[in-house]
C-alpha cells in the first residue's frame, strides 16, 4: 500500500486554503451596517487603541469592516455612538475601515490609533486621539474651517499660521481655511503628527 507524507509546509498550506474557503474575507468581516437615511443625525466613533481609515460612501449607508473585533451602539439625544470592542484576549488592536455617508456631525476619538480620512463630504467633523497621527485629505472644491492643536509635528498642503503655546499641552495651535471655509474641522492630538493634505 503507498503512503504520502505531507510536511508541515504542505499542511499549512492545506489549512489556510481551508480556512480561506470557510471564511472567505476574513480580513474585512463587517462589524456594523446601516442605513443613515438623509443623515439628519450625529455619529460618533470610538476606537481606543486601534486606526481608523475613514473614506466617503457611495450611498446614505455607513459601513464599519475590520479584522476583529465588534461594535456597540448606544443612543443619546445628540446622536449614536459606536464603540469599536478588541476581542478579549487583547491579542492585537481592531483596525478599521469606515466608509462614511454625510451626517450632520462626525466626531472619531482613538486614544493611540492613527485616525485617516480621505475626501469625505463637506460636514462638521472632529477628530480627536491622544498620541495616535491624524492625516486629512480634503476634497479638493472642500470649504472647511480646519483647528489643530497637538504637540506633535504639523504638516500641511496650505497656508498655516501656528501659535506656539508654553506650559501648555497639546503647545501647538493653527488654523486652516480650506476654500471658502464655514465648515468647522477640528484635528487634536496630545503628542502625535497632524497632517492636513491636497489630493
Amino acid at each position: 500500500m503507498k503512503t504520502t507524507r505531507l510536511s508541515i509546509v504542505n499542511i499549512v498550506a492545506i489549512v489556510a486554503i481551508a480556512a480561506a474557503l470557510i471564511i472567505p474575507n476574513a480580513e474585512a468581516s463587517v462589524l456594523w451596517e446601516s442605513d443613515l437615511g438623509k443623515g439628519s443625525i450625529n455619529i460618533s466613533i470610538i476606537n481606543e487603541y486601534g486606526s481608523i481609515h475613514l473614506v466617503p460612501s457611495p450611498s446614505s449607508t455607513m459601513t464599519i469592516s475590520g479584522s476583529n473585533g465588534k461594535i456597540t451602539l448606544s443612543e443619546s439625544p445628540s446622536g449614536q455612538h459606536l464603540s469599536v470592542i478588541p476581542p478579549e484576549d487583547h491579542s492585537r488592536p481592531t483596525d478599521i475601515k469606515v466608509m462614511v455617508p454625510l451626517v450632520s456631525q462626525l466626531n472619531v476619538t482613538t486614544l493611540s490609533g492613527v485616525i485617516v480620512s480621505d475626501e469625505l463630504s463637506e460636514m462638521p467633523m472632529f477628530f480627536e486621539t491622544k498620541t495616535g497621527h491624524i492625516t486629512i485629505a480634503p476634497q479638493p472644491t472642500s470649504n472647511f474651517d480646519v483647528s489643530l492643536k497637538t504637540s506633535g509635528e504639523i504638516t500641511v498642503d496650505f497656508s498655516i499660521k501656528i501659535e506656539q503655546r508654553w506650559n501648555i499641552e497639546p503647545s501647538k495651535t493653527g488654523h486652516i481655511t480650506i476654500g471658502e471655509g464655514g465648515v468647522p474641522m477640528i484635528l487634536e492630538s496630545r503628542r502625535g503628527n497632524l497632517s492636513v493634505l491636497r489630493r
